[in-house]
């Protein structure tokens, strides 16, 4: 009897990924603990291939697999940069796929053609697939698995996911060993979180895709590349392609793409072109023409960064590229991978990475028939049989025969290159119907399929596959993405409706509401997308968004545009004509003189009531009392909207002008002895003045404020606009929410009646905010769209109908209250004054340089390198010029400081001539001409250096402008000062000095 050794297994591991997956998804938790515990039952149980072991492993993997499917969408891209995230439900034929998004009611129908690919999120830990061998195939389908038979026409193979196929021999092109994943290093992208993004803010990973749209942005990592390896790699756009894949990058280099020099896959006009640098040599050699690629290009890139080579391979498997250097032996190997987005968009939607060896390279340009064993011997064989459940392969030399244990064998040659050939095996069934596109589906796993779609039933996708004589079904929950190789431009339908650009989380597309009316959960917004064949209702409580004309949303501070002007000085207001009106002012009382010059009046009807979920109505205000205002609003409509709902009101037009930053913030400054009885109102004169207090009531005749405990009574004729300073919206002197003031406030205001919290989404649900170019925002809940016109009620407000034709925006549920911070007044908000500075944190933090210009934590480290052009047109970098004092002066235009200091310090640098010192002025993000203007103006020929991210003065934390920093021949930065004047220039000249010396 045969031994079988069992030890005690140690779960550590298993315990150490629960405690890494604490807060992630439930999917992820458990498919981290499950790869965790396979792992620990592989190590225990012997000998390693124990079926009743890996069908445990199989069962402890696919569970959470499938759970991580159930409560995670995925993302689908269309052509024309749309995209859409949700689910795919059952179709009928392959013709069309059914698109479930959770914003909608029903599924919407996209033709095959017009979509470009499908990707859903990966786990963390993603399985790998179970199989003692890989086999490539023909058409560029992926298989893992245990052979079980071969003969001259069939290889039938055991997989885990699909059970036991039987491919066709003439469609395996390479079987290489795969050991149940056991060369695989590494599957991605993942979490952004696990790579090093420059700049951060400018990609995201929905879908498990990094994705960016910002020029120049990069992310590169740590993939586990050894120095030989094969490395699959899948990269996706809309439009306009231009990136950069790095290979064999230093992952903990803060700047290892800036001047990287190894294997790189770059985009050259319409060419992907490889191409390497080393000190000696270059070389470049061509993969293809990128424009004839529909939306994405999936390679196989070969690796071998100590003898210099790479060599690239189709999705065919066919060589596209080959680039040998030659060897160095004092080549040092780095595991990472980056990749760079030039200009447009792109997306790094998949790579994998799998050991390597010394015959990968002659085994994918092979042109015969090869067998390579583990101990680098080869031979010329054709594969005949497999005997005793795999573990032995038979091979064919001429008129001998060689047995050869399966677990020796590291890769075969089936079908040599110029003996492939596609195989005519079209559906007859089918043979009077157009043929569908051709998918390339890619599971979690790793395996790859590629053939026609048949129809999608049950949560299976059924494809037409070639190399297999019945179609093959696969379950979504086992697809990471699939990309549609057959896809080609389709005309957009004819859509009756105003077209407009419908956004939710994750979504946008193209089309236009058709009529419709509510019904249950399903709004009265019927959305057409101009790609699909179908509509569907948008449901009542989805966050959406639909344009129909982009505009710029600003914050206006002229009071006739929306917006506030003040003039004169203090805490008191002089109300314009108000002959004998006693105000106190700063303190002091003073009698008001009248006016003498003519306001114009503003329409009754005209006045404009601003909401504090943005709404903007055109109303005649009536009065207000301690329960809010009482307008009338067109169709003689009188309505009463609460004071916790009201941002402002604009009674009469202003003049002057706008109000200047420090001004406004004094004026939103609570003292600390007012905290506990903070201003309610802002009042506006015509003529531009203010006065802070709470407001007790308005009439037709006059409007009556408490300020500093004394009621003045104000005419209403001489007020322009009352604001509204909610107590629940104060922030701490810090910009954040003034928490424990803010929840007394709401224990005031509930006890009021007042409900000061934000909408609940219940409150949301049908409620669509209509927009228009005049600043005009009206929010009710609609109930019917018919030709084009809407209609529904406000629920102050009462009926409401508009006409999709004049609006800019329809903005739907939660979206509405997310909106409202740029518009007009939202940046009116009280500010409690900060504490005195025993109170107050603080430290040796501030990136400034400090009198002396040493106590920036900058000073003593090496300077950040950079490359930025110059005014001039060249490019500048910094590192090149090592050797050499620079003195980098951060300014702007529009910094009057900076303006004075520049030319003291051009001066003074040139007292320094042939002494190696350079003088690099950094602006910061200012066009050409007016950088030139600047320079006239002030008659200075000095280098320009232009930062047009602001990604530089970043760097050295230049948050403060004029900057100056000093940076000796070595590259360190010496001294680092924040301003100008005569004592800052002294100090310069003496840390150049220092630095020369």
């Amino acid at each position: 009897m045969r031994k079988i050794h069992f030890s005690a297994p140690d779960f550590s591991a298993t315990r150490s990924y629960a405690r890494q997956s604490v807060g992630k998804p439930l999917s992820h938790r458990l498919a981290m603990v499950a790869t965790a515990v396979v792992a620990t039952l592989a190590r225990a149980w012997e000998p390693r291939r124990n079926h009743r072991l890996a069908t445990v492993a199989t069962m402890l993997l696919i569970v959470p697999a499938a759970l991580a499917r159930a409560d995670e969408a995925g993302m689908l891209r269309l052509g024309d940069q749309q995209y859409a995230t949700g689910t795919i439900s059952d179709s009928p034929d392959g013709r069309a796929l059914h698109w479930n998004h959770p914003a909608f009611t029903e599924p919407f129908q996209f033709p095959l053609p017009s979509v470009v690919s499908v990707s859903y999120p990966t786990t963390d830990q993603p399985a790998a697939a179970q199989g003692q061998f890989g086999l490539q195939l023909v058409g560029g389908g992926l298989l893992y698995g245990d052979l079980i038979s071969i003969d001259d026409n069939t290889i039938r193979l055991a997989t885990e996911t699909f059970g036991e196929l039987a491919l066709r021999r003439q469609s395996v092109q390479r079987l290489f060993r795969w050991r149940d994943g056991e060369d695989r290093l590494y599957v991605g992208p993942r979490d952004l979180s696990e790579w090093q993004a420059q700049p951060a803010d400018a990609w995201n990973d929905a879908g498990s895709v990094l994705a960016t749209s910002h020029p120049g942005a990069s992310v590169f990592g740590d993939v586990r590349l050894p120095p030989q390896c094969s490395i699959d790699v899948k990269v996706g756009w809309d439009d306009n392609p231009n990136f950069r894949l790095c290979f064999g990058v230093d992952a903990d280099d803060a700047n290892a793409l800036d001047d990287f020099s190894g294997f790189q896959i770059e985009v050259w006009g319409d060419e992907l072109v490889l191409l390497r640098e080393r000190e000696d040599t270059a070389g470049v050699t061509p993969i293809g023409t990128i424009d004839s690629v529909p939306g994405y290009v999936q390679l196989t890139v070969l690796l071998d960064q100590t003898n210099h080579r790479a060599m690239v391979l189709g999705s065919d498997g066919r060589v596209a590229a080959d680039l040998d250097l030659g060897g160095d032996p004092d080549a040092i190997a780095q595991s990472g991978f980056g990749f760079e987005n030039i200009r447009g968009d792109s997306r790094l939607e998949a790579i994998s990475v799998r050991a390597g060896s010394a015959e990968m390279f002659d085994a994918a340009e092979q042109t015969d028939t090869l067998v390579w064993l583990d101990n680098d011997e080869s031979f010329k064989g054709r594969l005949q049989a497999s005997e005793d459940k795999g573990r032995t392969l038979v091979f064919s030399e001429g008129n001998e025969t060689r047995r050869v244990p399966s677990e020796q064998v590291a890769r075969i040659v089936l079908q040599p290159l110029q003996a492939v050939a596609a195989d005519d095996t079209g559906d007859e069934a089918d043979a009077d119907q157009p043929p569908t596109a051709r998918l390339s589906v890619v599971t979690h796993r790793g395996m790859r399929l590629v053939g026609q779609l048949k129809k999608v039933e049950q949560q299976k996708m059924w494809l037409s596959v070639e190399e297999l004589a019945e179609p093959i079904a696969i379950a979504i929950a086992e697809i990471r993405d699939f990309v549609v190789l057959d896809n080609h431009p389709v005309e957009t339908r004819e859509l009756k409706s105003r077209v407009g650009r419908l956004e939710t989380s994750d979504t946008i597309l193209q089309g236009g509401f058709e009529d419709g009316r509510i019904d249950g959960p399903a709004s009265c917004f019927v959305f057409a997308p101009a790609l699909a064949q179908n509509a569907s209702p948008l449901r009542r409580d989805a966050v959406a968004e639909m344009i129909y004309r982009d505009t710029t949303v600003v914050t206006v501070q002229n009071a006739s545009q929306h917006g506030i002007v003040f003039r004169g000085a203090g805490m008191g207001m002089r109300m314009a004509g108000v002959e004998g009106q006693i105000v106190i002012a700063n303190g002091v009382r003073r009698v008001i003189s009248p006016v003498k010059k003519k306001q114009k009046k503003t329409d009754p009807s005209k006045r404009t009531l601003h909401l504090r979920a943005g709404d903007t109505v055109e109303c005649e205000v009536l009065s207000i009392d301690d329960v809010g205002i009482k307008v009338r609003c067109k169709g003689d409509i009188e309505a009463l909207v609460p004071h916790a709902q009201i941002r402002a009101v604009e009674l009469e037009s202003l003049s002057g002008n706008p109000v200047a930053d420090e001004r406004k913030q004094r004026l939103l400054t609570v003292p600390r002895m007012r905290r506990k009885n903070p201003p309610t109102h802002l009042i506006v004169s015509i003529d531009g003045d203010y006065l802070r207090g709470r407001l007790q009531s308005m009439n037709e005749d006059t409007l009556s404020i408490e300020t500093r405990l004394d009621t003045q009574q104000i005419p209403r004729q001489y007020v322009a606009q009352v604001i509204w300073l909610h107590e629940d919206e104060i922030l701490q002197s810090d910009g954040t929410a003034a928490a424990d003031d803010g929840a007394e406030a709401e224990e005031q205001a509930a006890a009021a009646g007042d409900d000061t919290s934000p909408p609940a989404d219940a409150v949301f649900e049908g409620l669509v905010q209509v927009v228009r170019g005049d600043g005009t925002r009206l929010s009710f809940v609609a109930q019917q769209v018919a030709d084009g016109i809407i209609t529904g009620t406000n629920e102050y407000l009462g009926p409401c109908s508009q006409d999709i034709r004049n609006v800019d925006r329809l903005v739907f549920g939660g979206r509405i209250f997310t909106q409202t911070d740029n518009l007009p007044f939202a940046s009116w908000r009280l500010t409690h004054a900060p504490d005195p500075m025993v109170f107050r944190d603080g430290g040796s933090g501030s990136p400034g340089g400090g009198p002396s210009g040493k106590s920036s934590e900058l000073v003593g480290q090496p300077a950040p390198d950079f490359e930025l052009r110059l005014l001039s047109g060249e490019n500048y970098r910094l590192s090149d010029h090592q050797g050499d004092v620079i003195v980098l002066d951060f300014w702007a235009s529009w910094c009057g400081p900076c303006m004075q200091a520049m030319p003291n310090v051009d001066e003074m640098v040139r007292e320094f001539d042939g002494q190696g010192v350079q003088l690099i002025a950094v602006n910061l993000q200012e066009s050409e001409k007016r950088i030139q203007q600047a320079l006239e103006r002030l008659k200075l020929d000095t280098v320009v250096a232009m930062d047009e991210t602001g990604d530089i003065a970043e760097r050295y934390q230049a948050s403060a402008i004029p900057q100056t920093v000093v940076i000796d021949r070595q590259g360190q930065i010496t001294h680092l000062f924040v301003g100008g004047g005569a004592r800052t220039l002294e100090q310069l000249r003496s840390a150049i000095t220092d630095a020369i010396q």
